[in-house]
């Protein structure tokens, strides 16, 4: 081998083993990842770590082209082997990342078959010498046949290749450039190796390549993770502005203020209630999480305790709870119920009759707020409106559920909520 190539290839080993290291302490450092992300990329990495390590010992074996050719033979048939898992654990997070089952997934399946006819053809290279060839005293031989070996690896480079574009549009467009860099790369590396001879290309483009894909996943990540940051904030300034309603809060004082001389033991409970009321305001807006359904039960009948003194009994409640053992975003049940108060209320009725269901259903649980009141119009703008169209967005976005306005029969309101187990 010229002294040049050598030094190059050196150069190349150092270089991609380096990039390797640093993407496996970036992948165990870094915080803005989500798990499974980063338990990826630190096997990802530990391949690649190996991956390069054992071409080095293989390069480095081959440059006194001793007799003894067994260590070459055997780290070469192992970093050989492992080079196409690369391409295969890519291929895995693709389908990962735009929500595919793999076990059903086409392409995983196809790569898997290209790494095991690959797999076949390197372990041919023990016993024949069509592919590639060991000589004591003149080291390592490309045989007739060497680019029959690289045939598998190019054709799953290209079928992962065509995945990736035809899943365009399930991609974030950092995770497209990506994976579409890490695969392009070695697929050019590759087909420049298959007719020149010495430079090791594949390590080069597969090493920068795959830290580059790191990184712009972790762009994405730490994107995904300030934007989540802000709509949690958003969420948090909504629900308190819409919880500290000043009319509610000064007329709840003043009915305690008559309550204490009317009637102390009345006014004492209505205390309790507001008090757990508002406790349970300033918990669920601190809270990101989601909550026992037995404490969002314990709100919101603090609120209807306080709304049925302040109505002087023309709230009427029903509970038909079935199913507790559930969770809920914070503030769900309760503005729900605070809206059918607010649109339910009708002077010309005696009352308003309010009933509360949950039940448990194939896979979801369902929670229904019925009310006998005047209803309102779905494309209303009010604020109450405004806050079942806030319980939707956070239902679907902390726990995937579903929210649905529909009349009752025999006039009011009935709103709907589905939570998927």
């Amino acid at each position: 081998m010229n002294d040049w190539l050598s030094m190059l290839n050196h150069s190349i080993l150092i270089a991609g083993l380096t990039i390797a290291l640093l993407g496996l302490i970036l992948a165990l450092s870094i915080r803005h990842m989500d798990r499974w992300n980063r338990n990826f990329f630190l096997v990802f990495f530990s391949t690649l770590v190996v991956y390069i390590g054992f071409n080095t010992v293989c390069h480095l074996s081959l440059m006194d082209v001793p007799d003894d050719l067994l260590l070459s033979q055997t780290t070469m048939y192992i970093y050989s082997f492992i080079s196409p898992l690369l391409i295969a654990m890519v291929a895995f997070y693709l389908v990962r990342v735009c929500g595919e089952n793999w076990r059903r997934s086409p392409l995983i399946w196809f790569s898997l078959i290209m790494v095991a006819i690959y797999q076949i053809l390197l372990t041919s290279t023990w016993f024949t010498d069509y592919i590639y060839y060991f000589v004591p005293g003149d080291g390592y031989n490309r045989g007739r046949y060497y680019s029959a070996l690289l045939i598998p690896p190019v054709i799953n480079i290209a079928l992962v290749l065509t995945g990736i574009l035809r899943r365009k549009s399930k991609l974030t467009p950092k995770h497209f450039t990506a994976l579409l860099t890490f695969v392009v790369t070695p697929f050019v590396c590759t087909i420049l190796q298959m007719f020149s001879s010495g430079v090791l290309l594949v390590i080069l483009g597969t090493s920068i390549s795959a830290l580059f894909m790191f990184v712009y996943v972790l762009f994405d990540q730490v994107e995904n993770t300030v934007r989540q940051t802000e709509e949690n904030a958003m969420q948090k300034a909504s629900i308190m502005k819409l919880q500290m309603r000043p009319h509610f809060i000064f007329n709840t004082m003043m009915s305690i203020y008559y309550l204490c001389e009317q009637d102390p033991g009345k006014a004492q409970n209505v205390i309790l209630d507001f008090t757990t009321y508002l406790r349970k305001n300033f918990t669920a807006i601190a809270n990101e999480d989601t909550i026992p359904f037995s404490e969002e039960l314990e709100h919101t009948k603090a609120y209807l305790g306080v709304e049925q003194v302040r109505y002087d009994g023309r709230i009427t409640v029903c509970y038909d709870i079935q199913h507790t053992l559930f969770r809920i975003p914070p503030l769900t049940l309760q503005p729900i119920v605070e809206n059918s108060v607010k649109h339910g209320i009708d002077p010309d009725k005696e009352s308003l009759s309010i009933t509360i269901h949950t039940t448990k259903e194939s896979k979801q649980t369902v929670i229904k707020v019925e009310d006998n009141g005047t209803g309102f119009d779905g494309t209303d703008n009010d604020d109450p409106h405004i806050a079942l169209n806030n319980i939707r967005q956070r239902l679907q976005m902390i726990c995937k559920g579903t929210l649905s306005i529909s009349e009752r029969d025999g006039g009011g309101t009935v709103v709907t909520v589905a939570i998927p187990e």
